[in-house]
């Protein structure tokens, strides 16, 4: 297994890990409400659809049907009992974005989450529950729907890592051709069709003087083919790396990420306390976490991220217990240590932060019980996965891209040294050879007529052939099929 196999397969393995963090997330969350087997069976109906949805590409009548029964796999509970089934329904809006185009699936994603809101209102929810329950059904589907495509932009660029090369060369061989009609090719028709004159001239003095023109264009068209050559080469060795781009797409699921976590301890503040003026404590405190966590944070910012989050909630929630709610933003920074710092001291601080989540499930009172201690857990491990994931497989998509550009770069200038030594070696060889032999064609017309004759009828087809350099009549609607342009006619 290659290099570039393994990556593919470290991409996929990331988004599996992701997903079994969510199940398990939402199984303990179930055993911490006292639900029994049977509602495990009856919840986990809709993840085999999901995850069919995730493995393969389906053609689009296998995603549809996937969806739909998602859907009533997932709704189906919801309607027999109502919203006394308090499972999350996030399965529907990570198939949703998984199996619908962009242009349909985030309109639908975003009626999906009005509605979830709207249910709870009509159900009698307080507010902070069904307006969370929105929220926490984003982030899942966002955390699948993001490591799914992320992970397959990396399949993809490792599949196609040789196609872009490929097509590049195919349009290199295009443009010079174009270039070299334009320039060597006239001089060579102009060759061709004197010399063709100058063997079928009754007249010695006409077939003097087609010869002797002949031979004179033949010397410039030897000077420009030496000069183009040297040029190719020259250029081949000029080629300058290709601008590194992240994908963009990361970095708004990233901040959407982060902005749905702070907005949910915002609304956590009002389920616990009730009491709207620790936002004026907490607000700023999540405006300024923000930005450092959405911006590639480097060590400086990572202290002052740990400052200000760690200390809040504990051993803040000693002071007042609705300051734990910042622990719901400590997965993001154990991510953003886990991308920016190195192992093993990357993994102590991680360790450092679970061992502190587990405290503050049990300090200060109320005691959480052993599944809520695990679910907990299990949601900061689950955003420093996304965090780290997705940082990690778009630089992996960045390295990629670019050694697809590095390679169609390689290809492209041996290409151009290729045609640029058949240039210099064969065409400039046969134009030598017409300059000589026009020479002597010329003193051997008043000697010799036939053998002058015959030594310029053998230059003829040789000068038709290369008047087709550097790709023959031929393949040329070949070459245009394959980058993808009309074939002329």
């Amino acid at each position: 297994m290659g290099a570039e196999d393994f990556q593919a397969r470290v991409a996929r393995l990331m988004l599996w890990t992701a997903l079994g963090l969510v199940f398990c997330v939402r199984l303990f969350d179930a055993a911490r409400k006292g639900l029994g087997v049977e509602a495990w069976v009856v919840a986990m109906a809709s993840y085999p659809p999901l995850v069919a949805l995730l493995a393969r590409r389906w053609r689009a009548g296998v995603r549809y049907t996937s969806l739909a029964v998602l859907v009533v796999l997932a709704l189906a509970p919801f309607a027999l009992v109502g919203m006394e089934w308090e499972w999350l329904p996030w399965t529907v809006g990570a198939g949703v974005l998984v199996a619908l185009p962009a242009r349909v699936s985030w309109p639908l994603l975003g009626l999906v989450l009005l509605g979830t809101a709207i249910a709870g209102a009509l159900a009698g929810e307080p507010v902070g529950i069904w307006f969370w329950r929105p929220l926490a059904l984003a982030t899942d589907a966002l955390i699948v729907f993001s490591l799914h495509t992320v992970s397959r932009m990396v399949v993809d660029l490792h599949a196609a890592r040789d196609d872009l090369a490929r097509l590049e060369t195919v349009r290199e061989r295009l443009r010079m051709d174009a270039e070299l009609r334009e320039t060597v090719g006239t001089g060579l028709r102009s060759i061709a069709g004197r010399l063709a004159a100058a063997a079928a001239s009754a007249a010695p003095e006409d077939a003097r003087a087609e010869v002797r023109e002949a031979t004179e264009t033949a010397r410039r068209t030897l000077t420009e083919v030496r000069s183009m050559a040297s040029d190719y080469r020259d250029a081949s060795d000029r080629r300058t790396p290709p601008p590194v781009r992240s994908p963009g797409f990361v970095r708004l699921i990233l901040v959407a990420v982060v902005l749905i976590q702070a907005v949910r301890e915002v609304v956590n503040v009002f389920l616990l306390s009730g009491d709207p003026r620790w936002l004026y404590l907490l607000v700023p405190l999540l405006a300024v976490s923000v930005p450092l966590l959405v911006s590639r944070p480097g060590r400086g910012r990572l202290i002052v991220l740990g400052l200000l989050m760690i200390p809040v909630a504990w051993p803040g929630s000693y002071v007042a217990g609705v300051l734990g709610v910042v622990e719901g933003m400590w997965g993001l920074l154990v991510g953003a240590v886990l991308v920016r710092v190195r192992p093993p001291r990357s993994w102590a601080i991680a360790a450092a932060v679970l061992v502190l989540v587990a405290v503050l499930s049990v300090t200060p009172p109320p005691v959480s019980p052993p599944t809520g201690v695990v679910t907990e857990l299990l949601s900061t491990v689950i955003l420093a996965w996304l965090f780290y994931s997705l940082s990690r497989l778009s630089d992996l998509v960045v390295l990629l891209d670019r050694a697809r550009h590095e390679l169609a770069a390689a290809a492209v200038a041996a290409e151009r040294v290729r045609i640029g030594r058949d240039l210099h070696d064969v065409l400039g060889f046969s134009l030598s050879a017409v300059a000589l032999r026009g020479e002597l064609a010329l003193r051997l017309l008043d000697r010799d007529p036939v053998r002058a004759a015959t030594e310029l009828a053998a230059l003829v087809p040789v000068m038709w052939v290369h008047s087709s350099f550097p790709i023959p009549e031929g393949e040329r609607a070949h070459y245009r099929l394959n980058a993808g342009e009309r074939p002329t006619t």
